[in-house]
C-alpha cells in the first residue's frame, strides 16, 4: 500500500512537472519572461487536457489524426529499447568472458563508439542506404514515408535508435559486472568450485539488474532526444514531427503525457520489484542530512576549492585528458586568431578559373588540396567557416556548462538539506524532465523569436544562451544534491559529527573534498550534453544569434546562422545531404571530434581522481608529450595557411572611383565602367570598349554573365531575358569609412554588407576579405527582366 501511494504521488507530480515545463514557451514573450503570460499558459494547457478534442493543428482537429504518429513513435521507441537491452545484456555477458587483453581492447573500441553523436549515426545510415541504392539499385531498407502514410518503415528507425543506447547499456552493465567481480562472495563461490560462467549468470547478473534499473531513466531520456533527431533526418511521420509542425505547447504537453504513461508504468513495475532495496538506499542516504543550513563565504569556497584541486597536477600523467584538452585548445585558439587577426574573413569562390582565364567549375567545390574541406553553396570555404564557428560553439559550450554547474551546486546544496519527505516529492517533480526532449522544448521556446529581424544578434544570442543554460539546471541540481547526500551518509561523517565537528567544518573539510571530483565529472558531462543539444537544435533550424533565410536559387531559401556556429551549418546543409554529402558530414564530424575530446578529458579525470592517493610516476608519459607537440605544430602550421589565404594581397589597379559615385549610380553606371544598366547587349555595344569577354555563363535572370578583365580589374555584366543589362558586378578596394565618406550613410547595414539606393538603382558593397568589397549595381525592377 505504501509503495502504491508513493507511485501515485510520483505520477501526479510528474504530470504537474510536464504541464509546468510545457507552459514555459507561453511565458517567453520576445526576449523576456512574463509570469502573467506563464500562468495563463498553465491554465490553457490544463484546459486543453480537459478538452483535448477542441485542439487543432492547422485546419484539422488534432484527434484522431494524432493516434497514427503517436503509436508509430511508440512502437519505434519501445522496439529500440527492447533491442538495446537484449543486445546490451548478451554482449556484456560475452565480453565479460573474454581474456583480459581482448577485453581491454574491445572496451577501448566501445569507448570510442560511445562518443559518436546520434546525428552522425542517423546521417551516415541514410547516406549509406542512398549510396548503395545509387550504385547497385538495391534498396537495403525503406527510408522514405509518404506524408499520408501512417505505417512508416520500422527496421531502419529501430536499428538507428538502438545503436547508441545499446552501447550505453553495455557500458553500464560492464561497470557493474566489474564491481561485482571484486566482491568477497566471488572468492567464496570460486572456493566451492563454481566456474566463471556459472558465477556470472547465477550471482553477478542478478545483482547488476538492480543497478541497471536505476540507470534506465537516463537511457529513456537519451532515446527520446534521439527520436527527435531520427524523425527529422529521415522525415518519418512520428509524434515528434507532429509536435514540431504544430508548434503549440498544448500539443507538446499532450504528446509528452501520453508518452509518460507507458514509460511510467514500466518504471513503476520495476520499482515494485526493487522497492525493498530502494528503501534501504534512501534511508541510508538521508539519515545524516538533517543539519541546519549555514552561511557560505565566497572567500572560504575559493580557498578550499584551490586547496583540494591540487590533485589536478597529476593530469599531466593522463594522456587521454591531455589529448582531449589539446583538441579543444587548438580549435579555440585557431578560431580566436582568425577573429582578432583576420577579422573572421571567410574566402568565397563561386567560380573557379584556370590560369588562362577559362572557367573550370562552379561551386560548391568538394574537398581538395585548394579547398581542404570544400566550399558551400555560396562559395564559402568550409575550413574557414568551421574555424570561425569554433569560438561560438566551443566557447558557448564551456560557459554554459560552467554556469549549469554553478547554479546547480547552489540548488543541489539546498536540495540536500531539505526534509526527507520534501526531497522525495521534489525528486519526483524534477524527474518529469526525463520525459521531456530538451531539444524540442528549446525549439518551442526559441522558434517564435530566433528568426525575427526585429531583434538584434545580441538579444537572440542572450536568449539562446539563457534557455540552453536553464533547461538542465533542475535535473543537475537533484544530481548534485544526491551526491552530497551520498557523501553525508558515510560513516566518517557521523564520526566527525560525534567528535564535535560543525556542519560548516564537515562540509568544507570532508564533503567538499569528495564532491570536487564529482563536480569535475559532471562539468565535462555537461559539455557533451550541450554539444549534442546544439547539434539537435541545428537540425531544427534554431541557431545561436538568430536564423535568417538566404536565397540559394530563385524562390528557394535555406536557413543560415548569423554566427557561423557549427549547428547552423548542419541546419543549412541538411537539405543538400543527398546531393553533396560532405557538406553536412563536415560540421557533424567536428561535433563528433569535440564530443570525443570531452570524453577523453572525462576519462582522464576519472583515472586521475581514482588514483589520487596512489603514488604517481615522476616521468610524464610519452603520449602526453606527443599530444602537446602535435598541438604546438598545428598552432604554428595552420596560421601560416591563414596568412597565405587571407593576408592582404598586392592591390590590383583601382577601377572604381567614388568621387562622383552618387551621380553615376543614380544614372545606372559604375564610375570607371563605360556601359550602364539597361544597355542592349550586342557585340557592337561592348567591343569598342572591352574587346572580347573572358567568359560567359547562364545566370538566374534568364540571360548570361559576361566577364571582362581590363587594366588588372575584373568586372561582370549580367543580362536578362530581354538582352538588357540588369546588373553589374566588380570589386572595390577601400575601407568602410572611405565608402561612407564618399556616398554617405547606407540605407541599411548588416552582415558586412552596405546597401545604398540612388533613384531606381540599388548599390551593394559586400565585404569579402580585408579591404576588398564586392560591388553590385542593379535596378530595383531587375526581376522583371528574368
Amino acid at each position: 500500500m505504501v509503495v502504491m501511494r508513493r507511485l501515485l504521488i510520483s505520477f501526479i507530480l510528474a504530470v504537474i512537472g510536464v504541464v509546468f515545463l510545457s507552459a514555459i514557451p507561453m511565458g517567453v514573450v520576445g526576449t523576456s519572461f512574463q509570469w502573467g503570460a506563464y500562468s495563463d499558459g498553465v491554465s490553457r494547457i490544463a484546459e486543453a487536457l480537459m478538452h483535448p478534442g477542441d485542439l487543432q493543428t492547422g485546419q484539422y482537429p488534432l484527434f484522431p489524426m494524432f493516434w497514427g504518429p503517436f503509436f508509430y513513435s511508440l512502437k519505434v521507441l519501445f522496439g529500440a529499447l527492447a533491442l538495446a537491452i537484449l543486445f546490451g545484456f548478451v554482449c556484456s555477458i560475452l565480453l565479460s568472458l573474454l581474456p583480459a587483453g581482448v577485453y581491454r581492447a574491445v572496451k577501448s573500441m566501445l569507448f570510442f563508439l560511445e562518443s559518436l553523436p546520434d546525428v552522425l549515426v542517423a546521417v551516415t545510415a541514410q547516406l549509406v542506404i542512398i549510396i548503395v541504392y545509387q550504385k547497385t539499385n538495391v534498396l537495403l531498407f525503406e527510408i522514405a514515408q509518404s506524408p499520408m502514410d501512417e505505417n512508416g518503415p520500422y527496421i531502419i528507425p529501430i536499428l538507428c535508435l538502438s545503436i547508441l543506447p545499446t552501447l550505453l547499456c553495455i557500458r553500464i552493465l560492464l561497470h557493474q559486472i566489474e564491481d561485482e567481480w571484486r566482491m568477497p562472495y566471488i572468492e567464496s563461490a570460486r572456493g566451492k568450485g563454481m566456474g566463471s560462467f556459472y558465477i556470472l549468470i547465477h550471482h553477478i547478473l542478478p545483482n547488476t539488474i538492480l543497478a541497471f534499473f536505476q540507470h534506465s531513466k537516463m537511457i529513456i531520456w537519451f532515446m527520446l532526444s534521439n527520436l527527435v533527431v531520427l524523425e527529422v533526418i529521415f522525415g518519418f511521420n512520428g509524434v515528434m514531427t507532429l509536435v514540431k509542425a504544430a508548434n503549440k505547447p498544448e500539443v507538446f504537453a499532450i504528446a509528452l503525457l501520453l508518452l509518460l504513461l507507458p514509460m511510467f508504468c514500466f518504471f513503476a513495475l520495476g520499482s515494485l520489484v526493487t522497492y525493498k532495496w530502494q528503501a534501504l538506499q534512501e534511508t541510508a542516504a538521508t539519515t545524516a542530512t538533517s543539519a541546519p543550513p549555514f552561511s557560505l563565504r565566497l572567500k572560504s569556497i575559493f580557498r578550499y576549492l584551490f586547496r583540494h584541486l591540487k590533485g589536478l597536477k597529476n593530469l599531466w600523467y593522463e594522456p587521454l585528458f591531455i589529448s582531449g584538452l589539446c583538441i579543444i585548445v587548438v580549435l579555440l585558439t585557431l578560431s580566436l586568431i582568425h577573429y582578432f587577426v583576420y577579422n573572421d574573413t571567410v574566402p568565397q569562390t563561386l567560380l573557379l578559373y584556370s590560369s588562362s582565364g577559362e572557367l573550370i567549375g562552379k561551386g560548391p567545390f568538394p574537398p581538395s588540396q585548394q579547398f581542404w574541406l570544400g566550399t558551400d553553396q555560396f562559395g564559402n570555404d568550409l575550413f574557414y567557416k568551421i574555424i570561425s564557428g569554433a569560438k561560438y560553439t566551443l566557447g558557448l559550450t564551456l560557459i554554459v556548462s560552467l554556469l549549469r554547474i554553478a547554479f546547480s551546486l547552489v540548488g543541489g546544496y539546498g536540495f540536500s538539506i531539505l526534509p526527507a519527505r520534501t526531497k522525495i516529492w521534489l525528486r519526483s517533480l524534477v524527474e518529469s524532465t526525463h520525459y521531456v526532449p530538451a531539444a524540442l522544448l528549446c525549439f518551442l521556446i526559441l522558434s517564435p523569436t530566433i528568426g525575427l529581424p526585429t531583434f538584434s544578434f545580441s538579444e537572440k544570442g542572450w536568449l539562446f544562451f539563457i534557455v540552453v543554460t536553464l533547461v538542465a539546471i533542475p535535473a543537475c541540481s537533484v544530481l548534485i544534491g544526491s551526491e552530497i547526500e551520498t557523501i553525508m551518509s558515510k560513516e566518517f561523517i557521523e564520526s566527525s559529527r560525534v567528535l564535535g565537528g560543525t556542519h560548516r567544518y564537515i562540509f568544507f573539510k570532508h564533503v567538499w573534498r569528495h564532491l570536487v571530483p564529482r563536480l569535475s565529472y559532471i562539468y565535462i558531462q555537461q559539455m557533451t550534453y550541450v554539444l549534442i543539444l546544439m547539434a539537435h537544435l541545428g537540425l531544427l533550424s534554431i541557431f545561436f544569434g538568430g536564423t535568417r533565410l538566404e536565397e540559394y536559387m530563385p524562390n528557394y531559401f535555406i536557413p543560415v546562422s548569423n554566427s557561423s556556429e557549427w549547428s547552423g551549418m548542419i541546419g543549412a546543409f541538411f537539405a543538400q545531404m543527398s546531393i553533396q554529402p560532405y557538406l553536412i558530414l563536415i560540421p557533424v564530424a567536428f561535433f563528433s571530434v569535440s564530443i570525443l575530446a570531452t570524453n577523453f578529458m572525462l576519462e582522464g579525470l576519472k583515472r586521475t581522481f581514482d588514483l589520487y592517493e596512489a603514488p604517481r610516476k615522476k616521468r610524464i608519459p610519452f603520449a602526453s608529450i606527443l599530444a602537446v607537440l602535435v598541438m604546438i605544430v598545428v598552432l604554428i602550421w595552420i596560421p601560416q595557411k591563414f596568412s597565405a589565404d587571407l593576408a592582404p594581397k598586392e592591390a590590383k589597379s583601382q577601377l572604381v572611383q567614388l568621387d562622383e559615385g552618387k551621380e553615376a549610380f543614380a544614372a545606372g553606371k559604375i564610375p570607371g565602367l563605360k556601359l550602364p544598366l539597361d544597355t542592349t547587349w550586342t557585340a557592337d555595344t561592348y567591343e569598342p570598349f572591352y574587346k572580347k569577354p573572358e567568359a560567359r555563363e547562364p545566370n538566374m535572370y534568364g540571360g548570361e554573365d559576361v566577364r571582362f578583365k581590363k587594366d588588372g580589374a575584373t568586372f561582370t555584366y549580367k543580362t536578362g531575358l530581354l538582352n538588357l543589362v540588369v546588373a553589374i558586378e566588380t570589386s572595390y578596394q577601400g575601407t568602410e569609412a572611405e565608402i561612407i565618406k564618399a556616398l554617405g550613410q547606407p540605407t541599411s547595414k548588416k552582415n558586412k554588407t552596405l546597401q545604398y539606393t540612388f533613384k531606381d538603382n540599388t548599390v551593394l558593397f559586400k565585404q569579402q576579405k580585408g579591404q576588398t568589397w564586392k560591388l553590385t549595381l542593379k535596378n530595383k525592377d531587375a526581376v522583371k527582366h528574368r
